[in-house]
């Protein structure tokens, strides 16, 4: 029985073909996979379950790649059994992926053979049952991927900042004067943090800050790049 579909990813194809061969990504999309790891780079293993009209399959299953090319094509082959119900299950999967304007148009083939007790079901319960799968499959792979390419551009935009925030605070150490500078402490650290204008007789008393205190040499730039983070967090 053949089964296809063709759907757009709004993420560019290196996204989407990363996540094809990613077994945690493809165990949450594909309803009914309990289980999925990767033995190597083109082989994996894994456990379904499901049920069709009644008849509950859980099978362990193999997934080898018989061929690839990055980022555009794919081509596996996936085979399971389950013993209990006498059936077994074959899917050939042929995968082609296009990109124009950051979104990766993906077409799928499936050959899938069904054998014993689940294989008698018949092809129009197997096939209203597969296109349910599939659907739920392409949503889910869709958030998936706009998930995933969020958190690489987030993490991306952090990385940037941080470097930022080394070249500021590096600048601010350069320019803070020192013990020797001959600037005074009223000076430049006036400028980068001013104090408040008071009218009226300065105060007095215990609160009183002596005529000679200045604020001390806090780090201006930490606090402009604290500034920055907060902004970025709140975008």
């Amino acid at each position: 029985m053949d089964l296809g579909s063709t759907f757009v990813v709004p993420a560019p194809s290196s996204v989407v073909f990363a996540a094809l061969l990613d077994p945690e990504v493809m165990r949450a999309c594909i309803t009914g996979c309990e289980e999925l790891e990767q033995l190597s780079a083109t082989s994996y293993r894994g456990r379904m379950r499901s049920e069709i009209a009644h008849v509950r399959f859980d099978a362990a299953f193999s997934a080898n790649i018989a061929d690839l090319e990055v980022p555009t094509r794919l081509h596996a082959l996936l085979q399971g059994e389950d013993k209990r119900i006498a059936s077994s299950i074959r899917i050939d999967a042929s995968l082609q992926l296009s990109e124009a304007a950051s979104a990766t148009t993906l077409s799928y083939k499936l050959e899938l053979a069904l054998w014993g007790r689940i294989g008698r079901l018949g092809e129009a319960i197997v096939r209203r049952r597969s296109a349910e799968v599939q659907e739920q499959f392409e949503a889910a792979f869709i958030s998936s991927c706009a998930a995933r390419l969020d958190s690489e551009s987030s993490g991306m935009a952090d990385s940037e900042l941080l470097a930022l925030a080394g070249s500021v605070e590096q600048m601010g150490e350069a320019l803070a004067p020192s013990a020797t500078s001959p600037v005074p402490a009223e000076g430049f650290l006036a400028v980068a943090t001013p104090e408040p204008v008071r009218s009226g007789p300065a105060p007095t008393g215990s609160g009183a800050l002596p005529a000679t205190a200045t604020k001390p040499a806090t780090s201006w730039w930490r606090r402009l790049v604290a500034r920055l983070f907060r902004a970025r967090r709140s975008s």
